[in-house]
């Protein structure tokens, strides 16, 4: 969803976001939309969703950060892709933000993908192993 327009694109997301959460919570309850470089924010019941359409991966610290702001009792993060990798990373904090892949119209929760292998060392580097 790119648009030539940035403050219409903002207001579709906003949207989508909303239509999600109602969707996925079922009733509607009172909604506080907010302002989420690179997708769409809002807190609902002191719960802080936020939409990370462009580059997700990168997006858990920006949402924690905005959800804090917000005085967020949580976070749950919502993407279409690099939620495998985001669920990783979430499951390192105490109060885990709960990750949701966005499956058309219905949020699946996102299953932590294992961590990668490591790299074989460099064999130039061997010499400084301790």
């Amino acid at each position: 969803m790119h648009s030539a327009d940035p403050a219409r694109r903002s207001r579709l997301l906003g949207l989508k976001l909303a239509a999600l959460v109602r969707d996925h919570l079922g009733s509607e309850g009172p909604v506080a939309p907010g302002i989420w470089a690179g997708g769409a924010a809002l807190v609902r019941d002191g719960v802080a969703w936020v939409l990370a359409e462009d580059d997700p991966a990168r997006a858990l610290g920006r949402a924690l950060v905005w959800a804090r702001q917000q005085g967020a009792q949580s976070l749950q993060l919502l993407a279409e892709a690099e939620t495998g990798q985001l669920a990783r990373r979430a499951s390192c904090f105490a109060a885990a933000p709960t990750v949701w892949h966005v499956d058309g119209r219905s949020l699946v929760p996102a299953a932590p993908q294992p961590c990668p292998a490591p790299r074989p060392l460099d064999p130039e580097l061997a010499a400084f192993r301790t």
